[in-house]
């Protein structure tokens, strides 16, 4: 007893609280001890932070600058909730756009918040990408007198999750500014995070004294259009296909649909360049494996928010069960107690390659266990929308919407799979089949406004839907710029996607130039950035000219692309490496080089 006299006479805990602590202890595995720490770990480094803030003078008489980053319109909806809210609040805020920033005189900023998505490869979106290389690089000034918040929305599936969020927040911070609070990572479905964020911005700058004098509440540019308050993600609009048609050649290693969807006479309205989302149904052939898996029932009831259904429909239309993730590895190696998937948990490219190489159904198979219906519901990913660039112009097809998908299809050891929504629009719905649809702009990737420029389109595969948009625009419009594409894919026989339709514009005369590279059809391989250098002198003079150069396709063609343009900019513009780069920027700047790729 004296000794436990002696142990508690200095702690800062109580002999009764000890007991307390010692017995919920006992009642736990290792591995929830080693949970438990990480949590209280946590804690402590949170409030770590939180006092750190308190301590630190923020000069909160200037204006807060919320800056929105987005890609597909997600990061700007928060950005422009959290706007609204601080309006209400009567803060002095202003909201702009990243392509709006001017970003060389973030010196004089005082309190900046950044919304921002990520997309493909860890990349920041085409909106934000010359502030952020100009952020990263070393001509910007110490920043010793700005405070920063970061929200970051991603998809923790994909390998550089938030990196784009990530990345500000290290910056900003090794450049001497000060976080009001600690950086938000949400995952794809991220409005509880959002609010929660949100709701602690406001916290903090209610916490503070704030000067609200002189205000100057501006809007400049950022609405949330009408036909998003009628039909958005949350309520979509209910239509039918119209058609559904492979594009592809018979001998094709790809099948590629070019599918039409009905717009009935309601208030929807898009241009060129948007972006239609989908709400899809998963595979019931992919279900029922999931339920022999782990011998359940259709009929078995499961919660999915306030609702009590089947476990049929939950796994048809709320759960995302084509997707594996670490977290779900994770969460499914203490449910399982497989010694393995223990055993890779803490070693993150070990988990990396695992995802990366098993679907969620593989690992199901491979590594058994026993599951019940909310369990298996629970561990999922709640399901969402995809996203598909339209290759329709309004003008043209006033009700109808056009986009062209392809139907993604791979091997594992144990079965073919196929994606979620590609398999979904091209092999399990037909014409007059119901669809659930809603619109989302896309303001990174818009012809220019004025139709007399000249345009250059680059595209591989796919890629090429939004062009078809474009061109039909344009003939509409009776544009007197010049058109040029450059399109790219395996073979010309079986992957020309839309070729009657290119081919009579080039006959008619409104597509000027096409170069096509066909990487298959020979002994050696020709891509399309060897076809834009073949090209050099001419599309040289078209960047003189003031033409707009597009690119949409895979983040990897859009590289080598880049690299072919940096080079002619080089050798016929007569510049060093580091002027082109800055040649380059300025093209993007004025809207001038816009990439839509995945």
């Amino acid at each position: 007893m004296k000794d436990n006299n002696n142990l508690f006479n200095n702690s800062l805990i109580d002999e009764y609280t000890f007991k307390k602590i010692n017995k919920i202890i006992n009642n736990l595995s290792n591995n929830q001890m080693i949970w438990l720490s990480g949590y209280l770990f946590n804690i402590i480094e949170n409030n770590k932070l939180n006092n750190e803030l308190k301590k630190s003078s923020i000069l909160i008489d200037n204006k807060i600058t919320i800056l929105s980053s987005s890609q597909t319109g997600n990061a700007r909806l928060v950005a422009k909730k959290l706007y609204d809210r601080m309006v209400l609040n009567n803060f002095n805020v202003v909201l702009l756009k990243a392509s709006e920033y001017k970003f060389k005189k973030i010196n004089k900023e005082k309190i900046l918040i950044i919304v921002t998505s990520t997309y493909g490869e860890g990349e920041p979106p085409e909106e934000t990408y010359v502030f952020y290389n100009f952020l990263m690089s070393k001509r910007v000034p110490k920043l010793n007198n700005l405070s920063f918040a970061i929200f970051g929305l991603g998809d923790s599936s994909y390998k550089f999750f938030n990196k784009s969020a990530k990345d500000f927040d290290y910056r900003l911070k090794e450049l001497g500014a000060k976080r009001l609070i600690k950086r938000f990572d949400s995952d794809i479905n991220y409005s509880k995070v959002a609010n929660n964020w949100i709701k602690e911005v406001l916290n903090f700058f209610k916490n503070v004294t704030f000067n609200k004098s002189n205000l100057s509440i501006k809007n400049k540019s950022i609405k949330v259009d009408n036909y998003e308050k009628k039909y958005s993600k949350k309520n979509p609009l209910i239509t039918n296909i119209l058609c559904n048609q492979k594009i592809t050649g018979r001998y094709s290693n790809k099948d590629i649909r070019h599918i039409e969807i009905n717009l009935p006479n309601v208030n929807i309205f898009y241009e060129p360049g948007d972006i239609l989302g989908i709400w899809y149904e998963n595979d019931p052939s992919l279900i029922k494996k999931f339920i022999l898996c782990f011998k359940l029932s259709n009929n078995d009831f499961v919660k999915i928010g306030n609702k009590n259904i089947s476990l049929y429909e939950a796994l048809l239309k709320y759960c995302e069960i084509t997707v594996n993730t670490i977290n779900i590895v994770k969460k499914y190696s203490y449910l399982s107690n497989n010694k393995y998937l223990l055993s890779i948990n803490n070693d993150l490219l070990e988990l990396k390659n695992f995802v990366k190489n098993t679907p969620l159904i593989d690992m199901f198979i491979i590594y058994k266990s026993k599951l019940l219906a909310q369990q298996l519901v629970s561990l999922c990913r709640p399901l969402s929308p995809r996203f598909y660039s339209i290759s329709s112009s309004q003008k043209e097809y006033k009700n109808e919407i056009h986009i062209t998908v392809k139907i993604l299809k791979y091997r594992s050891k144990n079965f073919v799979h196929f994606g979620g929504a590609s398999s979904y629009l091209g092999r399990r719905i037909n014409e007059n089949d119901k669809i659930k649809i809603f619109l989302q702009k896309n303001n990174n990737f818009k012809l220019p406004k004025d139709s007399n420029i000249s345009i250059i389109m680059i595209a591989v595969g796919t890629g090429i839907s939004p062009f078809r948009s474009f061109i039909q625009e344009r003939e509409n419009m009776k544009a007197k710029g010049k058109n040029w594409l450059f399109f790219g894919d395996q073979k010309f026989t079986e992957d020309f996607l839309y070729q009657i339709e290119w081919v009579n514009y080039f006959k008619n005369g409104l597509l000027n130039n096409i170069n096509l590279a066909w990487s298959r059809d020979q002994k050696y391989k020709i891509y399309i950035q060897d076809k834009i250098l073949e090209n050099k002198n001419i599309f040289w003079k078209w960047i003189n000219s003031g033409a707009y150069i597009y690119i949409c396709g895979s983040i990897t063609m859009s590289k080598s692309v880049e690299i072919s343009i940096l080079k002619i900019i080089q050798e016929n513009g007569k510049m060093n490496k580091s002027d082109s780069v800055i040649f380059l920027n300025e093209l993007k700047i004025n809207h001038r080089y816009q990439k839509d790729v995945y």
